[in-house]
This record gives structure tokens, C-alpha cells and sequence, in this order.
């Protein structure tokens, strides 16, 4: 999946915005421009259980939910999809919350 931004058009979007996947797979985010940007998981909807396992699965995690910001060009982030119920889990970049960088991981 690839970060990208163009400030002077304020487009700031994930390529692709949404991915299927299943418990096990890696998911690869990559920053191609308009860093920095991160991972974010909207908590909506998650039990417990099923947020202690996606915290577990952000490497370097900062927050709840959250993995680090990626501050250059070419970073990448890995995150291992950790075994929780089939779904649409919602993320976001956080430093470009306010220009609705998201996107979402379909798990089948």
C-alpha cells in the first residue's frame, strides 16, 4: 500500500484506499511523497480482544491503535494481520486526519 501526498492540490490518499486480507498475511505500507504519515485504526466497533490484537500487531506502536509516523520518503512500515473476526477494520494517517487520509483492510 502506498502513502502519498500533494500538498499544493491537498490530496492526500492511500493506493490502494481499501485491501483484502486474511489473518497471517503482511501488510507493506510504503511512503511515496508528503511525509510524514502513519497508521491509525478506527476503534469503532472492536471488542476488547480484538483491539489488544491489532495493538499487538503495530510494531513501534505510539499510541492505541496507532504505529509510528514514517518521516522520509521510502520508509516502510510491515504489519502482520493478527487473527480477528472477518470484517472492514477503517485507518487513517493521522498527521493528515484533516484531509481524510484513510483507507481500510477487508479481512475475509
Amino acid at each position: 500500500m502506498r502513502l502519498v501526498a500533494d500538498p499544493q492540490a491537498e490530496s492526500y490518499r492511500f493506493e490502494p484506499a481499501s485491501i483484502n486480507a486474511k489473518p497471517g498475511d503482511v501488510l507493506m505500507f510504503r511512503v511515496v511523497s508528503g511525509a510524514p504519515h502513519n497508521i491509525s485504526l478506527e476503534p469503532e466497533g472492536m471488542d476488547e480482544a480484538t483491539r489488544q490484537a491489532w495493538n499487538k500487531a503495530l510494531p513501534g506502536r505510539t499510541a492505541e491503535l496507532s504505529g509510528p509516523l514514517l518521516v522520509r520518503t521510502g520508509m516502510t512500515y510491515r504489519v502482520l494481520v493478527p487473527a480477528v473476526p472477518a470484517g472492514t477494520y477503517r485507518f487513517f494517517c493521522l498527521a493528515h486526519r484533516a484531509y481524510d487520509e484513510r483507507g481500510e483492510i477487508v479481512i475475509r
